[in-house]
């Protein structure tokens, strides 16, 4: 809560419920949020936590009879907008206060063009003509850095990328010049560097306009390049709200802790990520007291049966947890839960640990590990890195001078016109019980590298060998066998999932069309996988639908293991998962890696997650490897401007490091029209001429470290 500046929005004990044939579901119970004039207000929170639900019922778009806005009051420039009509509410969306949704690509009409879903907003709420809106409309792409709005302009949805996509919603949003702007996940789908630019727009367009932006993510790095104020839902309640220096200086309630503890930093290797265990609760059935007990192992008696209210700790600063109070000195009851650091001021909140207070913790402690030594922000050090099993490091999957063509055929002969060079003269290898990263934008041909290497698709030439053995030379029973060997963990755990059959049958599956096992002998590996993957057996009758976000992956990484393989690709596996789940899910990964002995190709776009869980990285752009070394030597040695810009666009949870400006600028090419030379070059603040004409090779600049480029 800012003060001593204007409050454009204020949202008073407002509570959202939903009807089931289940019972009701408390969405949102009893929050309240001030969002100051020209500020922005970021809430963060594991899904399931109410922040979206919160964004809808200030729009009021919660529609009965399923949902219903039970109590509270959303003012808005002095007026309850609960109370208004819905035809004066309806002058106020889109006009007064405007909302990039989630995904772009479902929020955006398929069959309307761009230009016609901006302009749609500017004649209904400005009156303009369709001459004067569509003029308007190219200014605001313009503005919102789209390339060739006369253009753009007349393309559908289907004809542009995520980043491009995510930018018309911007245009959308603020196209009447609202005084508010909410942002729900606005980048959670993108590439880092198409992030770093939705924010430095999102900065920029704030400053020109005066907006206030009330800001939804997970990502905390998101929130520390933008948010001045942040609030913490947990379980349809705010846990803790400060300002972003406050929070990220010292934050105080255990979850808050747990979320910057699960969170992969770049050059943090060999911190173990210390996951918030279990799920944010059913909210069919919140357990008594305070809602996180079950996940704290800070939690009392007094915890399990009575619930914190929020209260204000200090002049700026609330937090609903017994564990906190106000101290009258500098004494610290315990150790601090964040950071080792003191500053020694007056009256400053503390976290009471009495538990500790004769040198002993308990197990699993959220910020404080065993008896391990501790970095300054309380993470605890496990050595260098991934474990390297005991096997020898001898090869198990070579790729050769891979290469996959798309045709792009037209006209009524079906004519090849042109070619899409998904993957052009690419070659790795990977070691046994060892994870080599796959980084790179949307676009650049990783996952279609995965499926090549599974002979999931067949290439236009190269090769692929699992332990020697070229895979695209076997047939029939040969391939069947070694298919066994060798899986697949997919991007989006719901979708990868057959909703037809129980999960039991999804992993099971797989044993039975091999042969291994049926009936008894197949229920009892099913449940064995399970437990290993961290899910009771007790599961296995169960449905897709009926399991969260992190669950399915869980179900999904069993499915890979039914067969016992080598080798698993991971196809984006944690991207989509909130920081708690992703962490759980990384861990889980490395700790089947050390007992399984497994090799893993982890394709990713975010530098942190790969290079943490990695032993070698490889940087992919338009088909080809740019630059690939050791992950733990990653930050240090990483030579190719493609790489530099990666690492310098994957965001920073550090509020003192905001406002940089994104190094990179546009999409990715397109794959059918290569640039001459080098491919970087067009996106490459230090291209030369010799760049613009000639493709370099990868050449190993010391050893172990490949680059392609002239200039390193």
């Amino acid at each position: 809560m800012s003060q001593n500046k204007e409050i454009l929005l204020e949202i008073k004990d407002l509570k959202t419920y939903f009807r089931t044939s289940q019972g009701e579901i408390r969405a949102v119970d009893g929050i309240n949020l001030t969002l100051s004039r020209g500020e922005t207000l970021g809430i963060i929170g594991e899904s399931g936590c109410g922040k979206t639900v919160t964004s809808l019922s200030i729009m009021r778009l919660i529609k009965p009879p399923s949902g219903r806005i039970a109590g509270g009051q959303v003012i808005f420039q002095g007026k309850n907008l609960l109370d208004l009509p819905e035809q004066a509410m309806q002058k106020v969306r889109g006009n007064n206060i405007g909302m990039i949704f989630q995904e772009p690509m479902t929020s955006l009409n398929p069959v309307f063009r761009i230009g016609e879903q901006i302009m749609e907003t500017l004649i209904t709420h400005r009156m303009l003509s369709r001459a004067e809106a569509r003029e308007r409309t190219l200014d605001i792409m313009s503005k919102v850095g789209i390339p060739s709005p006369q253009i753009r302009i007349d393309e559908y949805p289907h004809q542009m990328s995520g980043g491009m996509k995510q930018r018309a919603m911007i245009g959308m949003a603020i196209a009447c010049n609202p005084q508010v702007l909410i942002a729900d996940e606005p980048t959670t789908a993108l590439d880092v560097t198409m992030q770093a630019q939705i924010i430095n727009l999102l900065y920029q367009l704030q400053q020109e306009m005066g907006m206030s932006i009330l800001l939804i993510t997970h990502d905390l790095g998101v929130i520390a390049e933008m948010a001045h104020q942040v609030v913490v839902m947990y379980a349809s309640r705010v846990v803790e709200q400060a300002t972003v220096e406050e929070l990220f200086g010292q934050p105080l309630h255990p979850y808050t802790i747990g979320l910057f503890h699960s969170l992969p930093r770049l050059g943090g290797r060999g911190r173990r990520l210390e996951a918030i265990q279990g799920q944010v609760p059913n909210p069919l059935n919140f357990p008594p007291g305070c809602k996180f007990w079950p996940r704290c192992s800070l939690a009392d008696q007094r915890c399990r049966q009575e619930e914190p209210d929020l209260v204000q700790v200090d002049s700026n600063r609330w937090v609903a947890c017994w564990r906190v109070s106000k101290a009258g000195g500098d004494k610290i009851k315990g150790r601090p839960c964040s950071s080792s650091r003191d500053d020694g001021k007056k009256g400053k909140v503390i976290i009471s640990l009495k538990d500790d207070s004769q040198g002993q913790q308990k197990d699993g402690q959220l910020a404080l590990v065993g008896d391990e030594r501790l970095d300054d922000r309380g993470s605890a050090l496990i050595g260098s890195g991934p474990s390297s099993p005991a096997k020898s490091f001898e090869k198990i999957i070579e790729v050769r001078n891979l290469r996959k063509f798309f045709p792009i055929r037209r006209g009524f002969w079906r004519r090849t016109k042109a070619v899409v060079k998904a993957v052009d003269g690419l070659s790795l290898s990977i070691n046994h019980g060892q994870t080599l990263g796959l980084v790179g934008e949307s676009g650049c041909g990783k996952t279609t590298v995965g499926r090549l290497i599974l002979r999931l698709m067949e290439p236009t030439s190269g090769d692929v060998l699992f332990k020697g053995t070229s895979l695209y030379s076997l047939k029939g029973e040969a391939l069947r066998k070694i298919r066994q060997k060798m899986q697949i963990i997919f991007q989006d755990p719901y979708s990868s999932l057959n909703p037809r059959l129980t999960v039991g049958n999804i992993v099971g599956e797989a044993l039975t069309a091999h042969g291994i096992a049926r009936g008894r002998e197949r229920r009892a590996l099913v449940e064995n996988l399970f437990a290993k993957v961290g899910l009771s057996p007790s599961y296995i009758n169960r449905y897709p639908h009926e399991f969260s976000g992190g669950q399915r992956q869980r179900i999904g990484i069993a499915r890979a293991l039914a067969l016992s393989p080598e080798f698993i690709v991971c196809d984006e596996a944690v991207s989509a998962l909130d920081v708690s789940i992703q962490a759980q899910i990384i861990n889980l990964l490395q700790k089947l890696q050390e007992e399984m002995n497994l090799s893993y190709l982890f394709i990713a776009h975010n530098l942190a997650v790969v290079e943490h869980i990695s032993h070698k990285i490889a940087i992919m752009y338009l088909g080809q490897i740019v630059e690939q070394m050791p992950a733990d030597k990653l930050v240090k040695i990483a030579a190719h401007p493609y790489t530099l810009a990666l690492l310098s666009s994957n965001p920073v949870s550090d509020p003192s490091l905001r406002g940089r400006q994104p190094p990179l600028s546009g999409d990715v090419p397109s794959p059918i029209n290569l640039p001459p030379g080098c491919r970087f070059y067009p996106r490459c603040p230090r291209a030369e001429k010799r760049c613009r004409e000639e493709n370099p090779e990868l050449l190993e600049r010391e050893k172990d470290h490949w680059v392609r480029c002239w200039l390193c």
